[in-house]
């Protein structure tokens, strides 16, 4: 997702500098090798050990990373909006939409099915001292596909592609928002109880500007 987000700032940055687009470029492709390469390495791993991946999903904390997969894949998308399709013609505008609806659907399950698990696994505890930030990751996914599909609908031919895209990311951002800012409200609550979390997961205090950042963005 870093990789893939500095190759956006760097194509979408308000100057008329040739560089920053071979900048942008060379950043694409980097982001392209490292997701090929997660995405080959997990698929052997849950192949080659198909018990791991029960585990996985049971586990409160591991499985919410499920969410950052697709959110890396978003990213490759609007890359290929601003890097491809002004230069290879109309059928990669067509690449961009069913790549997007991919990932929207994806995200939306992901939130959902996340989300769910969350709350129907007993064993996970319900105490407010467990609650971290981490818990916003399966819900920004669906927001990040929502102000994706934003950035495609611009460049659908047809008023009736642009028009459905654009108020399906209405309904997947209004669906996947609320939800964000409970979950952050019971972070603060968590927060001014419970004070900081632990050394380990410190860094997850920053996942909040995810939703509010990106949703603000959509």
């Amino acid at each position: 997702m870093g990789t893939g987000i500095v190759s956006i700032v760097f194509i979408s940055i308000p100057y008329q500098a040739h560089w920053l687009y071979y900048f942008s470029l060379i950043f694409y492709l980097l982001n392209v090798v490292l997701f090929a390469l997660a995405t080959v390495i997990s698929i052997l791993r849950y192949t080659l050990y198909p018990e791991i991946w029960t585990v996985m999903i049971q586990d409160p904390v591991n499985s919410l990373f499920l969410a950052t997969s697709v959110m890396g894949f978003a990213t490759l998308i609007e890359s290929w909006v601003f890097l491809v399709v002004p230069y290879w013609g109309v059928w990669v505008r067509y690449v961009a939409w069913g790549a997007w609806m991919f990932d929207a659907v994806v995200a939306f399950g992901v939130t959902a099915f996340l989300s769910f698990t969350l709350l129907s696994q007993e064993r996970t505890g319900t105490s407010l001292d467990r609650i971290t930030a981490v818990q916003l990751l399966p819900i920004a996914a669906t927001l990040v596909a929502a102000g994706t599909g934003a950035e495609v609908a611009w460049i659908l031919p047809g008023e009736q592609n642009q028009l459905g895209t654009v108020l399906f990311c209405y309904v997947i951002w209004g669906s996947s928002m609320p939800l964000a800012l409970t979950v952050i409200v019971m972070y603060y609550q968590r927060l001014a109880v419970h004070k900081l979390p632990a050394r380990e997961i410190i860094v997850s205090s920053f996942l909040p500007l995810g939703p509010l950042g990106f949703g603000g963005y959509g």
